[in-house]
């Protein structure tokens, strides 16, 4: 500190008391500030940075952004003996004899490492995502709700100027796009995207009437499905 040699130099009491009183003060506002910079720091905020730019486009350059629409419970109730029976596919009970066969250690000599990874094994695939990539995309496709069984009505919402209107998806297909797509973790999924629009009505947004088949839980949780091995 430069102000020290200060203080001991002066020889007038009152610069020595401006010194040490400058020094005080300063001393102090640098251990507040170090303390203030701490204690952020040691509550981890997460800090973001929000800038907002004007886009130099029209309305037929914005589009709406696609949606997609996926069941926890991937299989339609109507279904349900498919899995049991199989009719054309491989059943639950098919694929789990499958899967026991593979996994198991009572005709051969494990040990107890390859047990271990054996049963880790046997755990990750007896599941949703396991049985659909043993029967396959086709079947699983077919398993998989229907656009129909999942969107009970549908509304687009269009504006021109200033001015709004409400029509049925069905009377404007070339506006919307709906399409049923395989994805493991929940057989199949329904994407909706909005193609590229020339007509003077901009689509704004969409109003959506949804069935959410539950199928039947007690089955989907005892039959296999996430279960320990």
């Amino acid at each position: 500190m430069k102000g020290l040699p200060r203080i001991m130099n002066s020889h007038q009491k009152s610069l020595k008391v401006l010194w040490i009183f400058g020094i005080l003060v300063f001393f102090s506002i640098c251990i507040g500030q170090v303390w203030m910079i701490l204690g952020d720091y040691l509550e981890y905020s997460a800090v973001i940075t929000v800038k907002e730019t004007q886009l130099n486009c029209t309305e037929e350059d914005v589009l709406l952004p696609s949606i997609k629409i996926c069941n926890l419970n991937p299989v339609q109730s109507d279904h349900k003996l498919t899995l049991n029976t199989g009719n054309g596919i491989a059943s639950v009970d098919e694929f789990l004899t499958v899967v026991d066969n593979v996994t198991s250690c009572t005709n051969k000599q494990c040990t107890a490492t390859e047990e271990s990874s054996l049963k880790d094994i046997k755990h990750s695939s007896t599941t949703y995502v396991g049985y659909f990539t043993y029967i396959g995309y086709s079947a699983t496709y077919n398993l998989g709700h229907e656009v129909d069984g999942v969107i009970a009505g549908c509304i687009l919402h269009v504006e021109n100027h200033g001015f709004s209107r409400e029509l049925e998806c069905e009377s404007y297909s070339d506006r919307i796009f709906v399409y049923k797509h395989v994805e493991l973790k929940y057989a199949t999924c329904l994407s909706i995207s909005f193609p590229a629009q020339n007509d003077t009505w901009i689509v704004t947004g969409i109003s959506l009437t949804l069935h959410l088949d539950n199928f039947d839980d007690q089955f989907r949780n005892n039959v296999f499905f996430e279960s320990s091995g």
